[in-house]
């Protein structure tokens, strides 16, 4: 059975000892970490991570191993860590965009200008450093999550 699903304590070891998970973990150690994992029939097959910094969180790092690295299984790892990252109360998610980000695009993500920060939401330090360093892209985890269907399409 796939499961997506928060990365837990005792995933860490398995992430460490696995060469193409560890990327996941050695991440730049910047506010609070996150991770989310994809999981098959007890083996974990890909995950994301990252660190939240105020309202908002930065996504680091996204693997898929093997030939899980599709659009179907990104969208579902990003659409569970948005879950995930909402319930936690973060209103903003982020990423660098490089390379493919056809996925991100689909579920909603956008251009990042200050434009979109209203005063009730607060950005750490942190972020608002590598938002101004990288080339982002964002999406509203509350807007997404109001809407009548979670797709830009």
């Amino acid at each position: 059975m796939l499961i997506f699903r928060r990365l837990l304590l005792k995933d860490l070891d398995i992430i460490y000892n696995d060469e193409a998970l560890k990327p996941l973990l050695t991440v730049d150690s910047k506010g609070e970490k996150f991770g989310a994992i994809m999981e098959l029939d007890g083996v974990l097959k890909g995950g994301v991570s990252g660190y939240i910094d105020g309202d908002g969180a930065m996504i680091q790092q996204l693997i898929l191993k093997d030939h899980y690295a599709c659009k179907t299984y990104e969208d579902g790892l990003v659409r569970s860590l948005m879950h995930i990252l909402d319930l936690d109360g973060v209103k903003l998610l982020f990423i660098e965009k490089k390379g493919q980000f056809e996925t991100f695009k689909g579920i909603g993500f956008r251009e990042y200008c200050s434009d979109i920060l209203k005063p009730d939401i607060h950005l750490g330090d942190t972020i608002v450093n590598d938002i101004t360093k990288y080339n982002t892209i964002y999406i509203n985890l509350e807007y997404f999550f109001k809407r009548s269907s979670c797709s830009c399409s």
